[in-house]
């Protein structure tokens, strides 16, 4: 979804500058959320599959590759 995102005729340069950056902090922002919900309502299951998605995410990185 991202790179079709990013192929929108409408943008401009401008709009990718940091793209994957910015990109991977909304990925944290939402793995945060998640976390927050899962602590809130209990649910240990969920809470730990998405601390270690979570992980994952943090030691990957912005996704470089997917940049011109």
């Amino acid at each position: 979804m991202w790179q079709l995102t990013r192929a929108a005729p409408d943008l401009t340069a401008n709009d990718l500058i940091d793209d994957a950056w910015r990109h991977h902090c909304y990925e944290l922002h939402i793995g945060c959320t998640h976390l927050g919900w899962n602590a809130w309502t209990n649910n240990t299951t969920e809470l730990l599959a998405v601390a270690h998605h979570l992980e994952h995410v943090l030691e990957r990185g912005p996704l470089a590759a997917l940049h011109d």
